[in-house]
């Protein structure tokens, strides 16, 4: 809900935007993984999808 409301303000402002999360499937005592670890593979896969966009993107359009 909070990336819809910065969207939605960068959309008026002509302004490019993009949010990038990371869901997990579990947050009870059932999960596979622990929080803690997977907060740290979920910021992992993130900052790679990021760094290849900034990758295939000139910097005058990225910034």
């Amino acid at each position: 809900m909070e990336g819809a409301a910065i969207g939605h303000v960068a959309h008026i402002n002509d302004i490019p935007f993009l949010v990038l999360r990371c869901i997990s499937d579990s947050a009870d005592d059932s999960a596979q993984v622990s929080y803690d670890d997977f907060v740290k593979t979920a910021a992992n896969y993130c900052s790679e999808i990021i760094v290849e966009m900034l990758k295939s993107k000139s910097s005058k359009t990225v910034l």
